[in-house]
């Protein structure tokens, strides 16, 4: 009976101890936990076992916090939760660290039809043009899909846009698209995945294809006049050209970043 009350003694004193700890040590050398951390492991001959989960796993739990870590036996690679996304843990931003290579899985296929489509992510969102052909009767259009889950994706809302979508580019709430037949970017408010509106557009030059959106511009270029041209988006239900520049023969593609903007002439 001694024996039973003075384990128990050691054992509340103990718990006292821990819980009157703001940092915890686990090791063999009896020494303190460094004073940055909540937990401080230390051993010569082991390592620290993460939840192991499959990629299907990891995406089904509910609301992960801010830096939460898991390994994915399916991509056999580390993944820590950020916002509102998980991120792989690549070799690029752990140094000379060499993690494995992630290994591709389809989580799901969506048919889109035939044509052309563009597509651009932001978010949970996918954003996607439909182009149709010959035998459609539907009309061209901008369809929104809700990605959050990647194992069943969803079409939340459609809108009909100007034939002949050329490029696109998403920014905040806003999507921009091209049309090559009619000539013109035409802004739609996609602030409500279920009903995308289009609220904008601006005529531009003769056939124009790329297309680069920053800030308060947005940037295209026309295939046949050879020209890029700036257009001040700020008001989006009332967007004008700005400036224009003679460019190369046959421009194909164009990227901007701060101050720079870089063209592919063909």
């Amino acid at each position: 009976m001694k024996n039973t009350i003075l384990t128990l003694i050691l054992f509340l004193v103990f718990v006292t101890f821990i819980r009157g700890q703001q940092n915890v040590s686990i090791n063999k050398d009896g020494s303190n936990p460094d004073p940055s951390a909540i937990l401080d492991v230390k051993s010569n001959n082991q390592g620290v076992l993460v939840p192991r989960l499959t990629s299907e796993q990891r995406l089904a739990i509910s609301a992960p916090a801010n830096g939460l870590l898991a390994y994915d036996i399916t991509t056999n690679s580390f993944w820590y939760f950020q916002q509102d996304r998980w991120i792989e843990i690549g070799g690029s931003g752990l140094g000379n660290l060499t993690l494995p290579l992630p290994t591709p899985v389809i989580t799901q296929s969506l048919p889109t039809g035939p044509g052309f489509p563009l597509l651009d992510v932001q978010g949970n969102y996918l954003y996607l043009t439909k182009n149709t052909t010959e035998n459609e009767v539907e009309p061209d259009s901008l369809i929104v899909i809700d990605a959050s889950d990647p194992f069943s994706l969803q079409i939340m809302g459609k809108r009909l846009i100007g034939s002949g979508p050329a490029a696109m580019a998403v920014q905040g709430q806003y999507a921009y698209i091209t049309d090559s037949v009619n000539d013109n970017l035409r802004i739609l408010d996609i602030s409500d995945p279920n009903a995308p509106d289009s609220i904008g557009q601006v005529s531009l030059g003769n056939n124009p294809n790329g297309l680069a959106v920053q800030g308060n511009y947005a940037y295209t270029i026309d295939i046949q006049d050879d020209f890029l041209r700036i257009i001040d988006v700020s008001d989006a239900s009332n967007p004008s050209q700005v400036g224009a520049l003679g460019i190369g023969q046959l421009p194909i593609a164009l990227a901007v970043q701060g101050d720079s903007l870089y063209i592919i002439d063909g």
